[in-house]
């Protein structure tokens, strides 16, 4: 074989090798981001559950707490959610029908809101309520929202993303 053979057939080699190289990077790159994607996804849904759980948290009631729970509960993804009082005492729990696998954890707390509802900028003296002091409060944390997400979902997708990086590279 010429040297010119030689150093074709090298180049070539090390193009193959850094593609590969290369593909390599990209997957683990997808696979963090998307990891990354579902841990905000789940821990924006718990959010907006615990703000939807104040005043059942403040009651303390289950009436109150099961219906949101069991709509929540219908999130393919979710494998649990428990609904905890400021004492740690749990509410409410919940299973979803999530798949067995890895799990992603989510929490937030269930905050009051800190302010009297309705407008506040209306005169309350007249109805023999002093609104001097509305709007001074601060938020209470009442409750703690904790839920447990499956990834099976996702290492789906982060099955079929390998194989269609690696099989165009």
């Amino acid at each position: 074989m010429s040297l010119r053979a030689k150093l074709v057939a090298g180049v070539l080699a090390v193009l193959a090798t850094l593609v590969a190289v290369l593909s390599i990077a990209v997957v683990l790159r997808a696979e963090v981001a998307l990891v990354d994607v579902d841990r905000a996804r789940f821990a924006a849904a718990t959010q907006q559950l615990a703000e939807q759980l104040v005043y059942p948290v403040l009651a303390e009631s289950d009436a109150l707490l099961r219906p949101p729970l069991q709509a929540f509960a219908l999130s393919p993804d979710l494998v649990e959610v428990s609904v905890r009082a400021a004492d740690g005492r749990v509410l409410a729990t919940q299973a979803g029908k999530g798949a067995a696998g890895a799990m992603l954890g989510a929490s937030a707390e269930v905050k009051t809101k800190a302010a009297a509802p309705g407008d506040q900028s209306v005169d309350l003296d007249p109805f023999g309520i002093d609104s001097s002091g509305i709007g001074t409060a601060s938020a209470r944390v009442i409750g703690r929202v904790e839920a447990t997400f499956s990834t099976a979902g996702s290492a789906a997708v982060q099955a079929h993303l390998r194989r269609d990086i690696l099989v165009a590279s």
